[in-house]
């Protein structure tokens, strides 16, 4: 299959795979972006992807692919598993929805991370607020916004992802293939998103997921409903749950991607030192709960 490409300034073709068909190529004006907008690197000879470089003549990338231990099927330097007419790779920018589902009583906490293998990631995540019974008020509960993790396991063994009680957090994580300017904008809603005043109703934790994926022209995580108008017939409604555990499942279903769970499970020595530490740290709450009791019993009034 041939497809016209740079029509605006290169009035060429190439093959599926990017290949310049040369006989059939008389350019205006020089361009170095090409094949699926990406630009073309003279000195390789590949196209650049951001996170890898795709050799046009092969078919093949240049980089063996991070996350081949996910699709072990397929071959770890195939572009788009050798189907370019209708699948694409982007440029390696992805957000990915985290689930803590044991989160608020068992509600759920969700989080984000938006980046790339290559360039990192960075964290957002809305986690309450100090302010009364912590139901409503300022986003002051160590909010996490744009924190920094080079790789996905270097998240995985990071404090983020253990409770105070050294347990794992997350559990889930869905990823979203998207783009840089798309990541732009999402990191920003998201930003602005754990900024805003929490409200575990209406603009809690799972909010900032939505909020950045909206502002990627993605679904939010919608519940779709069928409403009766009696004889009128019925109207499809769309709504927002609140419960974050209920939101992700929606999220999942509604939009394309890929379970990366796998990736974000800690080390086994990491988890257990985590483990042993959070074990400790209720021991010693503990001793110093009996400890205070203890010295109330000292000083109460003894009755006949």
């Amino acid at each position: 299959m041939l497809r016209a490409i740079n029509s605006m300034q290169k009035r060429g073709f190439s093959t599926s795979f990017g290949v310049t068909i040369k006989e059939r190529t008389f350019a205006a004006q020089h361009t170095r972006y090409q094949f699926n907008g990406k630009e073309y690197d003279s000195e390789t000879e590949t196209s650049d992807f951001g996170a890898r470089n795709l050799d046009g003549d092969l078919g093949i990338w240049g980089a063996r692919d991070p996350l081949a231990d996910k699709y072990s099927d397929f071959s770890p330097y195939s572009y788009v598993n050798n189907m370019p007419i209708w699948a694409k790779d982007p440029d390696g920018k992805d957000i990915i929805i985290l689930s803590a589902p044991k989160g608020a009583g068992g509600f759920g906490h969700a989080a984000v991370l938006i980046g790339n293998d290559k360039d990192g990631w960075r964290l957002y995540s809305k986690n309450g607020t100090n302010a009364g019974i912590g139901s409503s008020g300022a986003s002051n509960k160590h909010p996490e916004s744009g924190v920094k993790f080079n790789t996905l396991s270097d998240f995985a063994n990071s404090n983020t992802n253990f409770t105070e009680e050294g347990e794992i957090q997350y559990k889930s994580a869905f990823r979203i293939a998207t783009d840089k300017e798309t990541d732009v904008k999402m990191a920003e809603a998201a930003k602005e998103a754990v900024g805003s005043y929490y409200n575990v109703v209406c603009n809690s934790c799972i909010d900032v997921v939505s909020d950045a994926l909206e502002a990627g022209g993605l679904d939010p995580g919608y519940s779709t409903e069928q409403v009766s108008l009696g004889v009128d017939g019925h109207i499809e409604s769309k709504t927002l749950n609140p419960v974050p555990n209920i939101r992700y499942k929606e999220i999942v279903k509604n939009n394309e991607g890929t379970d990366v769970s796998k990736s974000i499970i800690p080390n086994k020595d990491v988890a257990a030192q985590k483990k042993k530490e959070g074990t400790d740290k209720k021991n010693i709450e503990a001793g110093k709960k009996l400890e205070k009791i203890k010295q109330r019993e000292q000083f109460r009034p003894k009755t006949d």
